[in-house]
């Protein structure tokens, strides 16, 4: 069984082994070796040097024959809510079986329960498509931030990825036709709102509804409830907060937080089961292990 322990100095030579040539190694390290090929002491010095902050924690996949793989975790920010994977590399001889993806999902539950995280990032170069695929199943998604690299005599491009933990946001605002006779939103629209923010939640996590549907399986509403907190009325910008309640394969649970510059204004849930297109009951564990990961991790 894969599982993760801190690093020790003793991983090193094995790490660095499983790096095949330069080209390998600066898509591995970027510039922060100073040159190529690094030794284990190298890497021993860099880490102890990182550590002393005491917001570094580099560590080891292992299974019952040895070491897999490899990573460090570090804070970037000064609340330590934010988490950064680098120097992400998994032993060459066991590549393209799954043991990267399920080296990531044990991170990231590592820096969700242990190290508090609420958004993780890692970067990952254009012309490494293996790695951002690998990155992209465990729920990684591109941010807009891109840096450039030099390297090798070339400019490499470096694609910032990130997860963010929990809860998600979206915005709506107030059109004049849900407002009603009274002028404030008709009940009936903070339901359509919930859809909205639920369809763009799962689109940003990998999971739109065309691409379910196109997979067989069928999503649909099973129960939804909800509390009417504040009105709300023409030209208010509404910020809904989406998170994960309740998830073990079968049902889901939604639920939505609504705020008016910073004050609630609704609360509800919608329940959801799994059909394929004949209207059979579904276990997503068994049917689609990946969707199945990744709202597992979201789970409040």
């Amino acid at each position: 069984m894969l599982r993760l322990r801190p690093f020790k100095e003793t991983d090193s030579s094995y790490i660095l082994n499983w790096i095949k040539n330069e080209e390998a190694f600066y898509k591995w390290s970027a510039n922060r070796y100073k040159a190529y090929p690094p030794k284990p002491e190298d890497m021993i010095e860099m880490y102890e040097e990182a550590s002393e902050s005491g917001n570094f924690f580099p560590m080891t996949a292992i299974d019952d024959d040895g070491l897999v793989g490899h990573l460090i975790l570090r804070y970037t920010d000064e609340k330590n809510k934010e988490v950064r994977f680098g120097f992400i590399i998994v032993d060459s001889e066991k590549r393209g079986k799954g043991y990267g993806k399920r080296m990531l999902q044990l991170a990231v539950k590592y820096a969700k329960k242990f190290l508090g995280a609420k958004r993780i990032t890692l970067g990952v170069f254009e012309n490494n498509p293996s790695a951002k695929f690998c990155y992209e199943s465990v729920g990684f998604r591109e941010t807009d931030f891109i840096e450039m690299f030099p390297v090798m005599g070339e400019e490499w491009k470096c694609i910032d990825m990130e997860i963010i933990c929990h809860k998600y946001s979206y915005q709506h605002k107030v059109q004049y036709y849900e407002t009603d006779k009274m002028g404030i939103v008709h009940h009936s629209n903070y339901i359509r709102w919930m859809e909205e923010a639920r369809i763009d939640f799962l689109s940003n996590i990998g999971w739109d509804y065309k691409k379910l549907e196109d997979g067989g399986i069928m999503s649909p509403v099973i129960g939804v409830d909800c509390k009417y907190k504040v009105n709300t009325t023409f030209g208010d910008v509404i910020d809904i907060e989406v998170y994960v309640e309740e998830f073990k394969g079968v049902k889901l649970k939604i639920g939505y937080r609504m705020t008016k510059e910073g004050i609630l204004v609704f609360e509800g849930h919608s329940e959801h089961c799994f059909l394929d297109t004949a209207g059979k009951i579904l276990n997503i564990k068994k049917v689609n292990p990946d969707l199945f990961s990744i709202l597992s991790e979201m789970v409040e």
